[in-house]
């Protein structure tokens, strides 16, 4: 049953009733919630109301409960929970072809159980990258990396994917794969590049370049020459200069504007001169308390 059709059948089941706080039977609510789940929508109460607009809230509510319970549904579960959101087969629908037939990942054809799908959170934060090179690189490696669990992959993922949305946007790059790191990552760490990256994205673009083009040369290393051919045109350009990428990861750490290097020095001196006093009393009272513990005899 599509959604227009589980519209239809709550309006012509509701026709002449004129209270639009009556519960709607719950099968007709399931029903509803059963094909926005298929549509890979998020059906919570809000989305049903923009279904129904003739009826009040009191009258989803019952119904939608029914349907999450027998679903084994949180009352605030998350939208990946959704298969058609979060799955295996949603991924494959993001990705090229070529990436949803990735040697030695979870979409090898060969697949014996030893390489595991991304967790559907980072499924669906991949459906979130609008621009197609960057989803297509950043869901390579979430296959590639797949068993690092859900949280690790899902920091990396957020820490590579947004610096890398905004330096794209700012220097106008319709694909990831134009970028030249050599060039952007001095530029990023003198601040002439990168206005919009906050402090920790310099670092994590900067600092984490290197970490991200040599998890894909080492997964081409580990596939088979035609293999290599066809999945190298999603990998990152590495870096050809170790060196200037060394020096803008230091660059970058050592950037730090006037007035604020001597602030902590000036701060701890200013709590030292004033809390001396209760600093030391407080510590030789915990001394001297540990002392009686110490010394105290066992209890009988």
């Amino acid at each position: 049953m599509t959604i227009d059709e589980a519209v239809s059948c709550i309006t012509s089941a509701t026709a002449g009733k004129t209270n639009k706080s009556t519960p709607i039977a719950d099968e007709l609510i399931a029903n509803l919630c059963d094909a926005l789940w298929n549509a890979a929508e998020y059906p919570q109460i809000q989305l049903l109301r923009e279904h129904l607009p003739f009826f009040h809230e009191r009258a989803l509510i019952p119904g939608f409960h029914a349907w999450r319970k027998a679903r084994g549904l949180h009352l605030h579960y998350p939208r990946w929970a959704n298969p058609f959101i979060g799955g295996p087969k949603a991924l494959a629908a993001l990705v090229s072809a070529d990436i949803a037939a990735a040697p030695l990942t979870f979409f090898d054809p060969v697949n014996d159980g030893r390489w595991v799908p991304p967790h559907p959170k980072v499924v669906a934060y991949l459906a979130s990258i609008s621009n197609q090179s960057l989803r297509d690189a950043m869901a390579l490696y979430a296959l590639i990396k797949s068993s690092l669990g859900e949280h690790p992959l899902y920091c990396r993922l957020s820490s590579y994917a947004v610096p890398l949305r905004k330096l794209m946007e700012e220097n106008e790059l319709s694909s990831v794969h134009d970028i030249d790191p050599d060039d952007l990552l001095l530029r990023v760490s003198e601040r002439t590049a990168g206005s919009t990256l906050t402090l920790n994205q310099h670092s994590a673009i900067v600092l984490g370049w290197n970490t991200l083009a040599n998890a894909f040369l080492e997964y081409g290393e580990c596939l088979s020459e035609s293999q290599r051919q066809t999945m190298s045109r999603f990998f990152l350009r590495p870096l050809q200069n170790a060196t200037a990428c060394t020096a803008a990861g230091h660059r970058l750490w050592l950037a730090i504007p006037p007035g604020e290097a001597s602030r902590p020095r000036q701060t701890w001196c200013t709590l030292s001169s004033t809390n001396s006093g209760s600093w030391r009393k407080f510590a030789a009272t915990r001394r001297r308390g540990c002392i009686r513990l110490w010394r105290a005899p066992p209890k009988p």
